[in-house]
């Protein structure tokens, strides 16, 4: 069975917009299954987060959007998943995509 990539968040936050796009383009690349989720308005993704961040190893503290996870792995934020993807996805059109925002990870 398939692992996947999930993006939670709400869909006016900008780093949700670019993670769930990071997810997509993995997808569209056959490298992961992707599953973008928005919750609004914000206070539903708020309380998402903390009904659920306690379930993943590492999250407990998480206090932004996006949350994402891989599985039951927390990678984190927006960021966060753009170093997982570097790492393992090196050769990613979509890692090379993206490096654009990130040129010092």
């Amino acid at each position: 069975m398939s692992r996947v990539l999930n993006v939670i968040g709400f869909s006016s936050c900008p780093f949700f917009q670019r993670a769930g796009g990071m997810a997509n383009g993995l997808a569209r690349e056959g490298k992961v299954t992707a599953n973008v989720k928005a919750l609004d308005p914000k206070p539903q993704f708020q309380e998402w987060l903390s009904k659920n961040r306690t379930n993943f190893k590492g999250a407990e503290n998480h206090s932004t959007c996006p949350f994402v996870y891989y599985d039951k792995d927390f990678i984190g934020g927006c960021d966060n998943l753009f170093s997982w993807l570097k790492k393992n996805h090196p050769d990613a059109n979509t890692t090379k995509e993206f490096n654009k925002f990130y040129p010092k990870i």
